[in-house]
């Protein structure tokens, strides 16, 4: 800062005795007139020593100086000078001072101002600073896109953006319990506010009812420190709605696919079970009902035998492919059961049989006999072939 003095005097001596009091510590600048308004206020100039003995000067000049910056103006002069001025006295722009000059007196009053007016102009940039800041942070906090809110040490609102008076209203100054919100709400904000101004950085999500659908918000609140003490907490809430209903429909498509996933596994488990069963029947057919026949028809050689055997073949292979065995495992039957209800199905006499199987008649009769004990058609009038036939 620029330590200058306008002095005014038309005396060298008055000037003199300026410079060696306040030695090379300002720079002082001489007129030696009154026509100090216009030039005072636009230099910079941090006061304004008038020599009360100046010719010209008189209380109605004074009275006019023009002084917008509030600069200090000093009055030097002998008790006989300010008896011509009555109206002029001390103010805190305005002092005033005995002649001859003291340095001492001089050089501490003006370099009071000095230290006074640097302090006021600091004043001023940190005034200027803050409301700058305070601008910055209320447009900054107002263009957010989610709430933001601070508590003082009483939990009253002391800060809100507009996002979150369009959600909840003008809360300033209220306390939890008096917005408009329900109770278990109230209850839980009240928790979570008592825990962060105990030094707790408190984060939750919650969820609220409006117009027939949820809202789902998180919620972020911290302590606010000054020297180490807690004087208040801030807060942000967010609305997670579409997240959280995105979250949702991913969740019921993931267990959509499980499901599915469970059901793919499900049949082909079946299927694979499907095609070992079926390869086992085909197996247990030809080994109970083919492979016998083969080895009857190459102990017979009659021509009219081995023809009716060869027939018999292909019928057993056409039940191959009804899978006439597979329903008849429930029954527990022998292979040569399964042999002889297969040619009985066919129509096939117990004669018959006996000469296609080159067994005796005799253990066809014990066979159709186990057979019907197997099928529970002991007491029954239903003839073997009629049960066997509806089968399916």
């Amino acid at each position: 800062m620029i330590k200058r003095i306008n002095v005014y005097s038309d005396s060298l001596k008055f000037c003199e005795e300026t410079k060696f009091c306040l030695e090379k510590n300002f720079s002082l600048f001489y007129f030696n007139d009154m026509d100090f308004n216009d030039s005072d206020s636009e230099n910079n100039s941090n006061l304004i020593l008038i020599d009360c003995r100046i010719k010209g000067l008189n209380e109605k000049k004074l009275l006019k100086i023009k002084n917008p910056k509030e600069k200090l103006i000093i009055l030097a002069g002998k008790k006989r000078d300010f008896k011509n001025l009555p109206n002029i006295s001390e103010t805190k722009t305005i002092k005033l001072i005995n002649l001859p000059l003291s340095r001492r007196y001089l050089k501490k009053t003006i370099s009071a101002y000095i230290d006074c007016h640097e302090t006021i102009c600091q004043n001023r940039i940190l005034k200027s600073r803050y409301e700058i800041l305070k601008t910055s942070f209320k447009t900054l906090i107002n263009n957010l896109t989610f709430d933001f809110w601070a508590m003082d040490s009483q939990f009253r609102y002391v800060v809100q953006n507009s996002h979150s008076r369009k959600q909840w209203g003008n809360v300033i100054g209220k306390k939890i319990d008096a917005l408009d919100i329900s109770p278990d709400l109230k209850k839980s904000w009240e928790k979570e506010s008592l825990r962060s101004y105990c030094g707790e950085v408190v984060k939750s999500q919650y969820m609220i009812r409006e117009k027939e659908k949820n809202r789902f918000f998180e919620s972020t609140i911290a302590p606010v420190k000054e020297d180490k003490k807690i004087v208040g907490i801030i807060g942000i809430t967010c609305d997670i709605t579409h997240l959280k209903k995105s979250q949702i429909d991913l969740a019921k498509k993931t267990r959509k696919l499980e499901d599915t996933n469970t059901a793919l596994k499900v049949i082909i488990n079946k299927r694979e079970r499907d095609k070992k069963e079926i390869q086992e029947n085909i197996i247990a057919d030809i080994n109970y009902l083919i492979l016998p026949l083969f080895s009857s028809l190459k102990h017979d050689h009659r021509g009219a035998k081995a023809l009716e055997t060869i027939d018999e073949i292909e019928k057993t292979l056409n039940e191959i492919g009804s899978s006439l065995s597979k329903r008849l495992k429930k029954y527990n039957l022998t292979s040569a059961e399964t042999q002889i209800a297969s040619l009985i199905k066919h129509g096939k006499t117990t004669k018959e049989i006996a000469a296609i199987l080159n067994v005796a008649k005799s253990t066809v009769d014990t066979h159709r006999n186990n057979i019907r004990t197997k099928m529970d058609l002991k007491k029954k009038k239903r003839t073997l072939k009629n049960f066997l036939s509806s089968i399916e």
